[in-house]
């Protein structure tokens, strides 16, 4: 993104990440809805580089990976198939290209190795079943989650694979 001055515009990814500072950074989503058959799709990308706040003292190690990036799908279906509400069933894939972690005196081992980068997917699926009378929103989700790490040793990192499966209630008022 770029100011209306032309200047490269820095991000803050939250007071958790208070050490870091992506710079430039960029990102946008879209969605669409077609109306008549309730299908429905969305689409969002981002990217950043990792660079540090001014009077930061820890530096980014050489074999660190300083590039983010990652992308989100959402597609599916969207229809009052009951008298109840909309219904609204989609599946989804998250893509996720992390660099270097590097949390406040944590380490992944005892000689103080970090993660130099690591790659996340997930794929799941979502059912919600919208209750208009009671402004009322029931949902199921599904989600599978894989990822590969490397340390800042050049070891890959053992991950295994895992599944989440939550369900709840929303009410709007």
């Amino acid at each position: 993104m770029r100011s209306a001055r032309g200047a490269a515009k820095t991000c803050a990814i939250s007071s958790r990440f208070a050490s870091r500072l992506f710079t430039p950074c960029k990102g946008g989503s879209i969605s669409a809805l077609h109306v008549d058959s309730g299908l429905f799709a969305s689409f969002a990308y981002g990217e950043a580089e990792l660079s540090h706040r001014a009077g930061v003292s820890n530096s980014i190690p050489a074999t660190a990976d300083n590039d983010y990036s990652n992308w989100n799908i959402q597609a599916g279906v969207q229809k009052k198939f009951v008298p109840l509400g909309k219904t609204s069933v989609y599946g989804e894939y998250f893509k996720g290209d992390f660099g270097y972690a590097n949390r406040s005196g944590t380490s992944i081992g005892t000689d103080g190795t970090r993660v130099a980068s690591s790659d996340v997917d997930m794929w799941g699926a979502t059912a919600i079943q919208s209750i208009e009378a009671a402004a009322l929103d029931l949902y199921i989700v599904y989600r599978h989650y894989s990822a590969d790490a490397t340390s800042t040793t050049g070891t890959a990192m053992s991950i295994e694979d895992f599944d989440t499966v939550y369900s709840g209630a929303k009410i709007s008022f």
